[in-house]
């Protein structure tokens, strides 16, 4: 592993396995400047794979309105607009430091520096977006499970959630979770799944099994 890499994970590891909600966002706040560098050192790949596999189903127009979930430096929207999506993109995220980095790339409509929690909605109206985006959030310490309602929420009928999330013993009671209350959604027909996905998340080998990191990608659609 090179000098590069070795420095990337420890960067993923320092944001990743932190104990609680408060170190978390304060090891963002140190490595926001660093933060996409390393991305690219360990050969992160979760934003684009997720806009690959969703992308054939998202409206693509001007009226186009996506909510860009914890949109950290704003990755996600960068790709779509690579892509060739043509709407416009609002952002959320807690850590004021890498929203920052996000609305410097001009691709924002509308930001919104808060916490996403699982208790309250989002600070957006009801039934506003035909899509919302959740890229590398939904793992433990960063966004509460909780809270998916208050996404399904934001969208319009026949709205879709995409999403993605890393396959590692770490996030398997994470995920578990999270699957359960998209289920209870689905059984109470609220949602449907479009697709389902195995992605790359990075390229590099982790360190928790000395091989690249697997996800899973999701389209939803609210009913």
């Amino acid at each position: 592993m090179s000098e590069e890499e070795e420095m990337g994970w420890r960067c993923v590891n320092d944001l990743v396995y932190q104990s609680n909600a408060k170190d978390r966002n304060a090891a963002y706040t140190r490595l926001a400047s660093v933060y996409d560098i390393h991305m690219e050192n360990v050969g992160a790949v979760a934003n684009e794979n997720l806009v690959k596999v969703a992308f054939e189903f998202v409206k693509n127009d001007e009226s186009s309105l996506m909510l860009d979930v914890a949109a950290g430096t704003g990755k996600t929207a960068k790709y779509f607009k690579d892509s060739g999506y043509v709407g416009q993109t609002d952002g959320i995220d807690v850590n004021a430091e890498m929203l920052d980095i996000a609305i410097r790339t001009g691709l924002y409509r509308k930001t919104y520096s808060q916490e996403i929690v699982d208790h309250s909605p989002l600070p957006v109206p009801d039934n506003t977006y035909d899509v919302a985006a959740v890229v590398g959030a939904f793992l433990e310490n960063h966004l509460r499970t909780g809270c998916i309602p208050y996404i399904v929420r934001a969208l319009k009928p026949g709205g879709l959630m995409i999403f993605n999330c890393r396959i590692t013993e770490h996030n398997k009671e994470y995920l578990g979770k999270l699957m359960g209350i998209i289920d209870s959604l689905i059984d109470d027909s609220k949602m449907e799944l479009v697709k389902k996905k195995e992605i790359c998340f990075s390229r590099s080998n982790s360190k928790e099994d000395g091989k690249p990191i697997k996800g899973w990608a999701f389209v939803y659609r609210k009913l």
